[in-house]
């Protein structure tokens, strides 16, 4: 059997030696790229563009004054499971309805409501819905930004408890 002088490594063994560093240099910026990629905001379709997760708006016209929706606007948007955010005397709410996690990320629905007068006793209604996610990425910061879910469904009952509503307080 040989015996092997102390401080002294047989070629075969830097050899391998050598071979496993190179290896795991490799196997280290392979993993280095792939995780920088995968974070960058602009990889992978997340640009943070703000066309990215809208869903068609949905209107309405209504047989009643502005003042009178604006106010039944209001009553609806207290009973309804959202909340609200903005609302302004020319007719814009803006309301937050929160959506379940998505593996541990928060989601919302984002409704902006406008109301525009059309004549004297008719107005027309539009909600837009947002959906959002709060994401932290790597090289940005922790924010609410456009997602790709969800539907007009919640848009769309507050219209039809809006049309209720206006129906019940006409004479």
């Amino acid at each position: 059997m040989a015996e092997t002088v102390p401080g002294f490594v047989r070629a075969s063994d830097e050899r391998v030696a050598r071979r496993l560093s190179v290896r795991s240099l490799a196997a280290l910026l392979a993993a280095t790229c792939f995780l920088g990629a995968t974070g960058c905001a602009r990889v992978g379709g997340r640009s943070g563009d703000a066309t990215e997760g809208t869903i068609a708006p949905v209107s309405a016209d209504v047989d009643a004054e502005f003042t009178a929706v604006r106010r039944l606007m209001r009553d609806v948007l207290r009973d309804s499971p959202v909340e609200i955010y903005t609302r302004d005397k020319r007719g814009i709410y803006v309301v937050f309805a929160d959506v379940r996690r998505a593996f541990f990320t928060p989601r919302r629905l984002r409704l902006v409501i406008t109301i525009r007068p059309l004549a004297e006793n008719r107005s027309r209604v539009t909600i837009e819905t947002f959906p959002e996610a709060y994401t932290v990425q790597l090289l940005t910061e922790p924010a609410w930004r456009p997602a790709a879910f969800g539907d007009n469904s919640l848009a769309k009952e507050i219209l039809d408890s809006l049309q209720k509503r206006i129906n019940h307080a006409a004479p």
